[in-house]
């Protein structure tokens, strides 16, 4: 089930506009049409205030014809259906306090009169529908139990094979004797009396004055020096 899209409705006191009898699925083409509008009331709403009013059983007659509205009608919309009262019982009032619900079909004709003086009437209309459900590029949507158009190839159902172009790999190649085992330097007794007079002459030893050795300090800071925070 999909959210396809949600209204606020607000008809504020003494609000002339009204809300002629129509079908929602003319307004959204979908085939199939399978849309469920919930209608949370935010205020309380009765006839006083222009509750919606339903033609019960008018959605069994799928797609009705319409016409645009006039602008003598004063509709809030732009589709009017004429003769309401013979595709279904007589208009039901919606009634509702504030925070109950209705839901209806989009096949189903409603429609509101002007509001009266005194009160607002608010609600929240969230369209739900069926995830079968797909836009109509032409013509009336279709009803519930119509099914939806079969889609038709247009190009090969089978990729074309691919050929590999790319060089064949190399065979790995054997090491040299001298590459298993390179051969690795020997030190005389002379070179190794020079390392050790090298490293005698690298180690760092006291300063008369105190400063410490190279041993003893640690990334720039003197070890034993204490460090004064902020």
């Amino acid at each position: 089930m999909i959210l396809r899209h949600s209204h606020l409705f607000a008809k504020l006191p003494g609000d002339p506009k009204r809300v002629s009898w129509h079908q929602d699925a003319s307004y959204w083409p979908l085939t199939p049409s399978r849309v469920v509008s919930a209608w949370p009331a935010i205020d309380d709403v009765d006839v006083d205030n222009s509750a919606m009013q339903v033609i019960g059983g008018s959605h069994h007659h799928a797609q009705l014809t319409f016409r645009d509205s006039t602008a003598t009608e004063n509709n809030v919309l732009s589709q009017t259906v004429d003769s309401a009262a013979d595709y279904g019982d007589a208009p039901v009032a919606l009634e509702m306090r504030a925070g109950q619900i209705s839901l209806h079909s989009d096949w189903i004709l409603h429609g509101s009169e002007p509001n009266g003086p005194n009160r607002r009437r608010c609600g929240l209309a969230m369209r739900y529908h069926s995830r079968t459900c797909a836009p109509t590029t032409a013509g009336t949507p279709t009803p519930s139990g119509a099914a939806a158009p079969t889609p038709v190839a247009t190009g090969p159902t089978t990729p074309a094979p691919t050929v590999n172009t790319s060089p064949p790999p190399r065979a790995p190649t054997q090491p040299t004797p001298s590459e298993k085992h390179p051969s690795a330097p020997t030190a005389s007794s002379n070179d190794a009396g020079e390392v050790e007079a090298t490293a005698r002459a690298g180690q760092q030893r006291p300063s008369p004055l105190g400063e410490p050795s190279c041993e003893s300090r640690c990334h720039g800071v003197r070890v034993g020096t204490a460090i004064e925070g902020p």
